[in-house]
């Protein structure tokens, strides 16, 4: 996983402009300039923050992408950044509490005395002077700083003279001869298979969902036990600091650009040849809430071309199906990330799970597309978030679609359980369990039900109970428009039909002369017919008990059943 990582980042640097080199980081907090004349002295501030109006009239604020000296995660002490820091390093000062920090500025003008040393740079010989001639005590004072106080928000980089400093090539050769003053001895490198500087200290990981806003360590070894062959630490992984490097900035670009979730895992996913259209395509068809650049009608005729074997387009590229696909699953852990999925196959052959997967789904009423963070919300209590979902759970569900393999069994119980609970059959929860019958399930007769819409001449009993209660609730929604049997016996009937039916069929006889007596025989009479070629399908007996699977059979009939009537009475709607 992490060889892949670092091969995706050298393809980034070949296709993405403004994509950070080794000894850089991209960051897009800076929202300052500092401007300084050629002797150091401060001339003036200018912001950085860009300014859009969306389609309902808000005002957004952005800050755009800055390629800066490699900035390591800070976790405590005082560490300053080279020539993009916080005001508290650069000034002294902290612009929200209008406190002074004389240490931090001191760490940061030795830092900037170490690394540019005699060089020969205009703009780093100001940036010295400035460094010495800066008072932190009477910073607050400095009419510059004083007229743009309210507006310091992130990062801060320097200007001299009209030139910005992160474009002076001198400084840069400076950093990176000080960014590699501090590697360690060359070992093999068990990612690259090379002789290069190991690393010390793995970059840390941001952007990830309920991660900690210090980032998280993909590599750690923080107790002894975990070490061997007389190795400390992060030396037990055996890693070039060039591939620390490397999979962590390919790594925290995507998490910063194209993540999406599912339960409590962040996902990333990339095509080996780096370019976006792939993962944005995937993105889109896996859930169409996440990129709303495409909608349901344009996802079908996707699915048409895709199944005919044609190639797709997307945002005017040609998707070469033979491109091998990665997909990679985490969880931070008490500020580490845990690998809960990693797969790959080629993008043709995902595309084609998924479809398959949806397929499964399809049903009346439904959507084309329910992606699976959608899907797994169903199968929360009221209140509930996404991150109560097991990540195991999350992650055998996407395997399930990625692979087409047969679907975790516990999304099947817990959803039959939310029903249940709550005796609600919407849309999304009827076509999982049809799609859950026609991978897992080895019975042909409960495939045959689970189609896409009604099935009106299967005779299979729990199918045939599930439409037979569905009438009986519009029987008595005809009648008294209040309260249904749905509320008070759709688990018992859909568990133990021989114990609910005979009660639920004797108020059903109660609600039909309701009817009559309301001077809607006709409907009455519709009702009747309904009901009597329902029976006609069933045995003499009502079973006594519905295994799993044929409590979903029961649903799916119910739901078929419901909004085939639906149905129907929007069209005599129509017609009258």
């Amino acid at each position: 996983m992490i060889r892949e990582l670092c091969d995706l980042n050298d393809a980034f640097l070949g296709k993405i402009e403004n994509y950070p080199k080794y000894g850089q980081s991209r960051v897009r907090n800076v929202d300052t300039v500092l401007c300084l004349s050629l002797k150091g002295d401060l001339t003036g501030i200018v912001s950085l923050v860009e300014t859009t109006q969306d389609e309902k009239g808000k005002i957004k604020s952005s800050n755009p992408f800055k390629i800066v000296p490699f900035q390591a995660t800070r976790t405590s002490g005082i560490f300053p950044y080279f020539l993009c820091d916080t005001p508290m390093f650069i000034l002294g000062i902290d612009p929200e509490k209008g406190e002074l920090s004389e240490a931090k500025f001191k760490a940061s003008a030795e830092l900037h005395k170490s690394v540019i040393g005699s060089a020969n740079s205009v703009c780093g010989k100001a940036i010295l002077s400035f460094f010495e001639k800066w008072k932190v005590s009477e910073a607050f004072d400095n009419p510059i700083i004083k007229g743009y106080m309210g507006s310091f928000r992130g990062s801060i980089i320097f200007r001299v003279d009209g030139m910005d400093a992160l474009d002076d090539d001198v400084l840069w050769d400076c950093w990176m001869t000080h960014f590699q003053s501090r590697l360690a001895e060359k070992q093999m490198c068990t990612v690259l298979g090379k002789e290069l500087p190991a690393v010390t200290v793995h970059p840390k990981i941001n952007g990830m969902f309920d991660g900690p806003s210090t980032g998280s360590s993909l590599v750690s070894f923080n107790n002894p036990v975990f070490e061997s062959y007389g190795m400390s630490k992060n030396a037990n992984a055996r890693i070039s600091d060039y591939a620390a490097y490397s999979y962590s900035t390919a790594l925290n670009y995507m998490l910063s650009d194209s993540r999406f979730r599912i339960g409590a895992n962040t996902f990333v996913c990339w095509a080996v040849s780096a370019e976006p259209e792939y993962h944005e395509f995937f993105i889109n068809l896996l859930d169409a809430s996440a990129i709303k650049s495409i909608d349901q009608e344009d996802i079908k005729n996707m699915f048409r071309r895709i199944s005919s074997g044609l190639p797709v387009e997307f945002n005017e590229k040609k998707l070469d199906s033979d491109v091998d696909f990665y997909i990679l699953g985490m969880v931070p852990n008490n500020g580490r990330l845990s690998v809960s999925y990693f797969t790959h196959n080629t993008f043709g052959k995902i595309l084609e799970n998924i479809i398959h997967h949806y397929e499964r789904l399809a049903i009346i009423c439904g959507k084309a597309v329910v992606g699976p963070f959608r899907l797994l919300n169903e199968l929360l209590l009221p209140g509930g978030k996404s991150s109560d979902i097991p990540v195991w759970l999350s992650a055998d569900f996407l395997d399930s679609i990625i692979s087409n393999t047969r679907y975790p069994e516990s999304v099947y119980t817990k959803i039959i359980s939310r029903i249940m609970a709550d005796r609600n059959v919407n849309s999304i929860r009827a076509a999982f369990i049809k799609a859950y019958l026609l991978k897992n399930s080895s019975d042909n007769r409960k495939k045959e039900v689970a189609e896409v819409k009604l099935n009106n001449k299967s005779d299979y009993q729990p199918y045939v109970l599930g439409r037979l209660f569905a009438v009986l609730e519009n029987v008595q929604r005809a009648a008294n428009g209040a309260g249904t049997i749905k509320d008070r016996f759709f688990d018992s009937a859909c568990a133990t039909p021989s114990i609910a039916f005979p009660s639920v069929l004797l108020l059903a006889n109660k609600h039909l002369k309701t009817l009559e007596r309301k001077d809607k025989p006709g409907l009455a009479r519709y009702f009747e017919e309904q009901i009597v070629d329902i029976m006609s399908l069933l045995g003499k007996s009502f079973p006594s008990h519905l295994t799993l699977e044929e409590q979903g059979v029961f649903i799916i009939g119910y739901y078929h059943q419901i909004n085939s009537i639906e149905k129907k009475e929007e069209t005599d709607e129509s017609d009258r």
